[in-house]
């Protein structure tokens, strides 16, 4: 089975039923089991740092999307989970008819529990994004690379140009030999993160020639 990897240092954390939000990042081996057993989940939930090329590659689905609705719930194996719905603008990667899909992942407040993963994407209502999604969504995180698989698209209120950021906010700026070029968004690099129409383009382009290792001027 497939290894997906948080970047290095960041572990699974899971909360407990107390009356305010418990954040633990790092879990303890029995925690692990605990929450394996409740969600039925026999896979690694540690994984490498995977290069632009590799999201590219091993994603079953690529999408551009906007968050329509978030709702945390308690399931019936009494772990609560976040449930997500996209509304699709395209299928980037892989195609479907679905105007909307439901991505769900472990997490979120109920009543006066919560629970955080470290490590999970965090995706807000009203906002754009381009997700790079698991070929099952049925794991411990939907998008591949957990946050790696996430990047906001925006846009400046002095310009109609649609850009991509990370999920971290860093400005992307290009890619070289299979890996993003990005840069710091509190920089005028801001202003040049590249267009979303350019980002489709490359991930289009390496998908059809895997072994191809693009190289992009950074964006004007």
């Amino acid at each position: 089975m497939m290894n997906e990897e948080q970047p290095k240092g960041r572990g699974l954390v899971i909360g407990v039923r107390v009356p305010t939000m418990i954040h633990f990042r790092f879990a303890t081996i029995a925690c692990l089991l605990v929450l394996f057993v409740r969600t039925g989940v026999a896979e690694a939930t540690t994984v490498a740092r995977l290069s632009f090329e590799n999201l590219v590659n091993r994603a079953g689905t690529i999408v551009d999307c906007t968050v329509v609705s978030q709702e945390s719930r308690r399931d019936d194996d009494d772990l609560i989970r976040t449930y997500i719905t996209l509304r699709i603008h395209e299928y980037i990667v892989g195609t479907n008819d679905a105007s909307t899909i439901t991505i769900r992942h472990p997490g979120g407040t109920v009543e006066d529990e919560s629970i955080i993963v470290d490590g999970m994407p965090k995706l807000s209502v009203g906002q754009r994004y381009i997700l790079f999604l698991r070929r099952s969504l049925r794991g411990i995180c939907p998008i591949l690379g957990w946050r790696q698989g996430c990047f906001h698209v925006t846009s400046g209120s002095d310009e109609p140009t649609h850009r991509v950021t990370t999920n971290s906010n860093e400005s992307i700026r290009g890619v070289a030999v299979g890996r993003l070029i990005t840069g710091n968004t509190d920089t005028p690099s801001k202003q040049r993160s590249m267009a979303v129409t350019q980002f489709k383009s490359i991930i289009r382009n390496m998908r059809e020639r895997p072994a191809h290792r693009t190289v992009e001027i950074e964006s004007p």
